[in-house]
């Protein structure tokens, strides 16, 4: 992603700022339109760039997102540090915690699963890398694997944030519950304060304190 191409962007956005500030009062086809817009024009920069707008009392906010690929964090993160001042409108790079929550009431009725009912453990831990953890769910099956990986996969998201997601979370693995040691299992709600405050895990996977330090 050169400057030139940033400076485009953000010419862009400034020319059309108010259409797409209006997306929610436009017509479908509209709405459709500066949507794919957006995204046409973010996908210049790198094709997994993609934009999010929503809006808080009379701000909107667009937030840049390349769904937790880390190595793409600082350039997103280079991209939003140049948005120009613009006023009704904030700028923010990677989605926070609780930005899938419409999606995760969608995927859960889709699926038939609460995702309240998942538990995890770690995998033997490697020096310096991000988790592998397996999630387990007493209905998982091989044919539903990519159904509940959806599911399992944007919870986690949407617990830890975009950022916290792609720097800590190596592999996602499913497994059935009748597959687990039960004194490892954690349940998915304390995954934020596991990765907020660093963790140990002995060498069989279990969780055993607060206070891993990951280069």
């Amino acid at each position: 992603m050169t400057q030139i191409e940033k400076t485009l962007f953000w010419t862009w956005f400034e020319q059309y700022h108010k259409e797409l500030f209006d997306l929610p009062n436009k017509s479908d086809v509209e709405f459709q339109h500066w949507q794919n817009e957006l995204s046409e024009h973010l996908e210049t920069l790198h094709q997994d760039f993609k934009g999010v707008i929503t809006h808080e009392k009379q701000e909107a906010i667009l937030t840049v997102t390349v769904d937790g690929i880390s190595d793409l964090f600082n350039e997103v993160d280079d991209l939003v540090a140049e948005a120009p001042v613009i006023t009704g409108w904030k700028f923010s790079a990677l989605l926070p915690p609780g930005c899938y929550d419409k999606l995760i009431e969608k995927l859960k009725i889709e699926a038939g699963i609460d995702p309240k009912e998942f538990r995890f453990t770690f995998c033997m831990p490697k020096p310096n890398k991000r988790a592998e953890i397996v999630v387990f769910h007493p209905l998982y099956t091989p044919e539903i694997d990519i159904m509940m990986f959806d599911l399992a996969d944007r919870t986690i998201l949407n617990l830890l944030g975009e950022r916290s997601y792609g720097n800590n979370i190596e592999v996602i693995d499913l497994k059935n519950l009748s597959d687990a040691e039960h004194d490892k299992l954690e349940s998915m709600s304390v995954l934020p304060t596991i990765f907020n405050s660093g963790f140990v895990v002995d060498s069989e996977g279990v969780l055993v304190g607060l206070a891993w330090n990951k280069k």
